[in-house]
């Protein structure tokens, strides 16, 4: 079987799946198995739960998009997986770093993926030492998912930087001709009122003529 079919096959399943989630977490709209579905997410992700549909279809299409030794799923799964826990793990702690008794709190700070990572984290290291590890951890998941290295960290920076400072130089002309463009139309509304105002040469003619038979 061509595995681009498999890979087709599961972004199908991931968008159905999106769209259920969506119905129970954005609108409260689902059947009887309604708090299923939200215990499931909630369980497992936490507050992140109404993010879930939105990274399903990313990688719905990530997945239809793939094609082999030309894509970089791999990364970009991994680098997410990370990323999410990290998040999670960071949500959880700060949360109070609740037990897993307490199911509640847990659906309300990371799920079980932040008490998973977190909990321990907490409890060997303190809040204070975990939470800085979890925002490397964060930061490493970024540069997996994008394949960026270490190195190139500045370089891309650089580009950043001159794409936005490209950008707002050109904010700064677009304002500049909008203020040229009003000031030249209120100076032409200005011109055409005096004229309107003023008499015609014509009009002195005739004014003068009048005067000259009083």
């Amino acid at each position: 079987t061509d595995p681009q079919l498999k890979r087709d096959a599961l972004a199908f399943i991931l968008c159905g799946l999106a769209i259920i989630i969506a119905l129970r977490e954005w609108f409260g709209i689902s059947g009887t198995a309604g708090m299923i579905v939200h215990h499931a997410v909630a369980g497992l992700v936490g507050l992140f739960s109404v993010l879930v549909p939105i990274l399903f279809v990313a990688l719905s299409i990530e997945l239809i998009k793939a094609r082999s030794g030309q894509h970089a799923l791999p990364h970009h799964i991994a680098g997410g997986i990370g990323m999410a826990m990290s998040i999670a793990g960071i949500t959880h702690i700060t949360a109070g770093n609740p037990n897993i008794d307490s199911f509640d709190r847990l659906e309300a700070a990371g799920g079980l993926a932040g008490w998973f990572i977190g909990r321990p984290l907490a409890q060997l290291l303190s809040p204070w030492g975990a939470i800085p590890i979890l925002v490397l951890l964060a930061l490493y998941s970024l540069l997996l998912a994008t394949r960026t290295r270490i190195s190139d960290i500045p370089a891309v920076l650089r580009s950043w930087w001159r794409i936005l400072s490209r950008q707002d130089q050109r904010e700064r002309i677009d304002a500049e001709n909008s203020v040229n463009l009003k000031q030249n139309t209120k100076d032409q509304n200005n011109n055409a009122n005096d004229e309107a105002a003023s008499p015609t040469s014509e009009q002195n003619a005739a004014i003068a003529q009048a005067k000259s038979y009083a």
